[in-house]
Order: C-alpha cells, then sequence, then structure tokens
C-alpha cells in the first residue's frame, strides 16, 4: 500500500443506501474499516521502509502498522462521486475486500484568524 492511499471504490448495501443522501454535499470524508486480515498478536513490528523512521522496531500504536491488537482503521478519503452505491474515493488507506464498518463525514472547519497577544505588564 502506497502511503497516502490509493483511489477505491466502496459498494454500499442496498439496505444502507439511503443512508448516502446528499453524501456528495461532502467532499472528505471518514472510512472506519476492519483490518480483517491482520495479524492480532503483533505488537511490535518493524516499518517496510527502513527509510521512513529508522528501520527500528516500535510499538504498533507508534506506527501505521495493519497489523494491530484491534484491528480498526481511520482513513480520511477525498469523495469523488457517489452513484448508485458505489463511493468513488481517493486516498483509501486499505486493501481490497476490507470490510468497511461506517462512513462519517468529515466537517471542514475553517481556520481562524490567531488573536493578538497582549503583553501583561
Amino acid at each position: 500500500m502506497p502511503p497516502g492511499g490509493v483511489p477505491s471504490e466502496i459498494l454500499i448495501l442496498p439496505r444502507y443506501r439511503k443512508a448516502l443522501f446528499r453524501i456528495n454535499t461532502r467532499k472528505r470524508l471518514w472510512i472506519l474499516c476492519h483490518f480483517h486480515q491482520a495479524d492480532t498478536s503483533v505488537l511490535r513490528a518493524r516499518p517496510r521502509k527502513k527509510k521512513i523512521i529508522g528501520g527500528v522496531h516500535r510499538g504498533v500504536f507508534a506506527m501505521r502498522s495493519p497489523d494491530r491488537p484491534n484491528p480498526v482503521s481511520l482513513t480520511l478519503v477525498t469523495l469523488k462521486s457517489c452513484r448508485r452505491g458505489v463511493l468513488r474515493v481517493d486516498r483509501m488507506d486499505a486493501v481490497s475486500g476490507t470490510p468497511v464498518i461506517d462512513i462519517k463525514s468529515c466537517l471542514e472547519i475553517p481556520e481562524r484568524p490567531r488573536a493578538k497577544r497582549k503583553r501583561i505588564r
């Protein structure tokens, strides 16, 4: 899996398709998945790309390993389209066939300008 994920299609079962109403009004979505191929006994791992974090063993909570005690994945994707129960997204961080647990819209909160600090004397 390349860093940053890949373009993907998420197939929504017919009984859940009404929940997609107006999803096209959202640009980004949180996708919650179950990493069904994960090894839940792994607590430490070495990154596949040694350059990224030095190639040393780390706890799985300190890296993006698919193997974890609770194989739940959270990925922020960009919604490209939604037609006939198929979401086309960019940046999906999961292998083909990974079960999707939930989909949540990402609230786009504009940044507020920083307030000027007052000096207290």
